[in-house]
């Protein structure tokens, strides 16, 4: 089976076919008709990764340094600046909506449930004093996306990404069947052992050194 093809050259471009899907802060989605000539690539070339040790002191100084501008796209939902008409579900506490790359199959299903404290930054924030509001996202979203999607908690990934791409904290619910979305080991932490970790050490991800790709490296 071809796994992977390149485009190297774009024939033509239908403008008239341009559409707007979605625009928030910096990022824009289009839908448009492009031909391309491309070529397949088998076995697919992955880009070098590698895992680094990081320490909650690392993550302090990171967080500290880091700019809260890449994460507007974020902060405009919850701002109701951006995207408001794709959020399903609001209240005083918790955003649900869909990410914006789901094709809205459900076998690709993938909503992201957050809360609008904007203090919770990721993993490395959280203690027991937020078992409670991590237990109330996981609830809101099954009782969601049951509703709508007909899919229960026993065909879904519920998991929190580590280190993010995004620093507000945001939990991912993923269909069990979606193979291709981000949610491996080094990367993905399931909101259920997040839960037990937390109820055995109120600082466990504070005193824990995590393991996390070095996205730096080229």
């Amino acid at each position: 089976m071809l796994s992977h093809y390149t485009p190297i050259d774009i024939i033509s471009i239908d403008e008239n076919s341009k559409k707007l899907i979605l625009e928030n802060d910096i990022y824009k989605q289009y839908e448009i008709n492009i031909l391309v000539k491309s070529h397949y690539i088998f076995p697919p070339i992955s880009k070098r990764k590698i895992m680094i040790v990081e320490t909650y002191d690392d993550y302090k100084q990171f967080i500290q340094n880091y700019d809260k501008n890449k994460d507007k796209w974020i902060y405009n939902i919850i701002d109701k600046i951006s995207e408001q008409e794709n959020v399903i579900f609001r209240d005083d506490k918790y955003i649900f909506i869909p990410t914006f790359t789901w094709d809205k199959s459900i076998n690709n299903l993938h909503i992201l449930g957050f809360p609008i404290d904007k203090s919770l930054r990721s993993l490395r924030d959280l203690t027991q004093k937020d078992i409670i509001m991590l237990k109330e996202i996981k609830k809101i979203g099954l009782d969601i996306i049951y509703k709508n999607y007909g899919l229960t908690d026993n065909e879904l990934k519920i998991y929190i990404h580590y280190n993010p791409s995004t620093y507000h904290l945001h939990i991912h619910f993923v269909n069990i069947a979606y193979v291709s979305v981000c949610s491996s080991v080094e990367y993905s932490h399931l909101l259920d052992t997040i839960i037990f970790n937390l109820e055995l050490d109120n600082y466990y991800y504070q005193k824990i050194s995590l393991k996390i790709e070095n996205k730096n490296i080229q």
